[in-house]
């Protein structure tokens, strides 16, 4: 799933992805709700650092707390 627009990506559609991801921001958790939404459950961070698992914590609880 692309970050800018939440749409599930094929390999022909990376090319594209790749240069307007250059271009835009990044909306990580748009895109966190909308995987899961779209039933995933986990997820695996590549690189240093777990600032994304801690900011997929963060979205959780902010969702908990407006229910």
């Amino acid at each position: 799933m692309n970050h800018i627009d939440q749409n599930f990506l094929t390999a022909a559609d990376v090319p594209d992805f790749l240069l307007r991801e250059l271009l835009q921001p990044v909306y990580w958790e748009r895109t966190y709700l909308a995987l899961r939404d779209a039933g995933v459950t986990k997820y695996h961070e590549v690189g240093a650092g777990d600032a994304l698992k801690k900011y997929n914590r963060w979205i959780e609880s902010e969702a908990a707390r407006s229910l």
